[in-house]
């Protein structure tokens, strides 16, 4: 019985098939549109600038940050499950991110838990923060190096065991 259920409904996707394809309208060849004269040079624009690109370290190291301390609330709060049904947990809240660590501070009654949650919380606000802030901060772009740097001169102190002195170091 199901393979005529079958059969039937592969007949009838087939059937809707061969009837959209031969029910389509004919092609038409399409008519040349004349080029566009090229842009004049004198209405040339400057170059732009690229566009401000984001600071993938500040990215990678954000979302690292974020998404290893928040696997870490979630796997304590897939332990606190009490019955195998998976319905009913105490640590329900620490699915929540940024917030789930701070709210399960008003429950925990451990001893160093407390400090532990605190830190998991700010790890996860400290890694979204980098990483937002490194997608929209553009990279900053370091100035060419002119040919001619200006003339230095430096003081510093100088001491042995036996004199002491000045060094006068300097570029020119």
């Amino acid at each position: 019985m199901w393979s005529s259920e079958l059969g039937r409904a592969c007949a009838a996707g087939l059937g809707v098939l061969a009837a959209m394809t031969c029910a389509s309208p004919p092609a038409r060849a399409q008519t040349a549109v004349p080029p566009s004269p090229p842009p004049a040079a004198a209405s040339a624009a400057p170059s732009l600038p690229p566009p401000p690109r984001p600071r993938t370290p500040l990215v990678w190291g954000g979302a690292s940050l974020f998404a290893l301390s928040y696997v870490a609330s979630a796997y304590s709060a897939t332990t606190g499950y009490e019955a195998d049904d998976g319905t009913t947990s105490s640590r329900t809240v620490m699915w929540v991110p940024l917030v789930g660590p701070f709210v399960m501070l008003g429950s925990i009654h451990a001893a160093g838990d407390d400090a532990l949650l605190v830190l998991d919380g700010l790890a996860q606000i400290g890694g979204l923060t980098l990483f937002v802030y490194g997608l929209t901060s553009p990279a900053s772009v370091a100035a060419p190096r002119e040919a001619s740097r200006p003339a230095t001169l430096s003081f510093a102190p100088l001491v042995d065991r036996r004199m002491g002195g000045a060094s006068v170091t300097g570029t020119f």
